[in-house]
């Protein structure tokens, strides 16, 4: 079954704390939810990025700015560069961060 802006909600849960919407069928071997598409395997992340906002060019890559691969949430996602993506992966970003996506202090007291 082709994933649609219908039935999305059968491939997901929703994590109360964090609004999260996580992916609960298959992963690749990184982490990220797939779907098959026309025989061909898809990011599901991507997928539904594409159903709503159209395609990501091959220079764009999705920032999950809440850190979970699992997510769908379109509001959770950032279109960035690949260089940027990558920045943010790393701790040296992380560590520098003092409010969260979901304006949570993260700043020690």
């Amino acid at each position: 079954m082709a994933i649609t802006q219908n039935n999305l909600e059968l491939y997901v849960e929703l994590d109360p704390i964090y609004g999260c919407m996580l992916w609960t069928g298959s992963t690749n071997n990184k982490g990220y939810p797939v779907v098959w598409e026309d025989r061909t395997r898809k990011l599901a992340h991507r997928l539904v990025w594409q159903l709503v906002h159209g395609p990501l060019n091959t220079e764009q890559e999705l920032d999950h700015v809440c850190r979970r691969k699992t997510c769908l949430r379109l509001e959770h996602m950032e279109i960035v560069s690949k260089t940027e993506n990558l920045y943010r992966m790393s701790w040296r970003h992380r560590n520098k961060r003092t409010i969260c996506p979901k304006k949570h202090d993260l700043s020690r007291e």
